[in-house]
């Protein structure tokens, strides 16, 4: 069990920091495709030295049980005679050198928000009901570190690091993350205001548009549908406008204080199997 979940844990690292790197290529940052880079390769010899000990146990006996290599190799008996071992499991696609991109050191520094796809302007949208927290990378380029600050922040907008210290500049190889929340103490209604990310030569690399949405909930315990927001819908499941009973008699109720907030909906019959065994189903809307 505990050689299944390492080895989960490994494969994962040496997938996920590999599909890094080739978006540190695409993107420009250099200095973090070579960090990705590394521990993808890490998570590599990780995964071959937890199977070198899996392969040791029993006095050997399972050994090449499990090979994340592909299947056929040369084995060696106790007398001397050689044979080809094939594992049935067909292994898997190990990464190596020739598997990463290389990449040329530019200059300076980028910036690029959570929703974007590439690096440069963007808008983060806020919604006092949704309370989002977004966020932007700034990356160097280069084989050295840059400096970088951040101008015409409005004072309602909060940028700050994953300890939650407020945040305004600094020196980056690699990438720094700065979070973004909005203090809807100062927002009493909509506003819209800009982040502008700057190079140690003043420049404007990036232009971060904020919209801070301030709208009235109308949903409450009497209430019946559901609002919108950024792309969310927040619903009560209980609070449908209809229902319809199903043709062989199953329909939906509520049940008094068994949700999270409130009432839950369960439906009738639930001693029946799962689907509708040809009937018309149950539905509510």
């Amino acid at each position: 069990m505990l050689h299944a979940v390492r080895s989960a844990r490994d494969v994962a690292r040496m997938n996920v920091y590999w599909w890094k790197h080739l978006q540190a290529v695409e993107q420009g940052r250099y200095g973090s495709s070579l960090v990705y880079k590394d521990l993808s390769l890490a998570a590599v010899q990780d995964i071959k030295a937890a199977q070198n000990v899996y392969w040791t146990l029993n006095s050997g006996k399972w050994d090449h049980a499990i090979d994340y290599e592909q299947f056929g190799r040369g084995r060696t008996g106790e007398n001397g005679e050689t044979w080809t071992s094939y594992n049935w499991n067909p292994g898997m696609t190990m990464i190596g050198e020739s598997n990463f991109k290389s990449v040329n050191p530019g200059t300076g520094i980028g910036a690029q928000a959570d929703n974007a796809d590439k690096p440069g302007d963007a808008t983060l949208k806020f919604h006092n009901l949704t309370q989002d927290v977004h966020y932007f990378d700034v990356f160097g380029k280069g084989e050295e570190a840059s400096e970088w600050s951040v101008e015409a922040v409005p004072e309602w907008v909060k940028l700050t690091d994953a300890e939650g210290t407020l945040v305004s500049g600094g020196s980056v190889y690699t990438e720094t993350r700065v979070l973004v929340s909005i203090d809807w103490k100062q927002v009493t209604e909509s506003k819209t205001g800009t982040i502008t990310v700057k190079n140690a030569g003043n420049e404007t690399v990036a232009t971060f548009t904020v919209e801070a949405t301030v709208e009235a909930s109308h949903l409450n315990e009497k209430s019946r549908g559901y609002q919108e927001t950024n792309g969310y819908v927040m619903l009560e499941a209980e609070h449908y406008s209809r229902t319809t009973a199903g043709s062989d008699g199953a329909e939906w109720t509520v049940v008094n204080h068994m949700g999270q907030r409130g009432d839950s909906p369960a439906g009738s019959r639930r001693n029946k199997r799962a689907g509708c065994g040809g009937h018309e189903c149950k539905c509510k809307e």
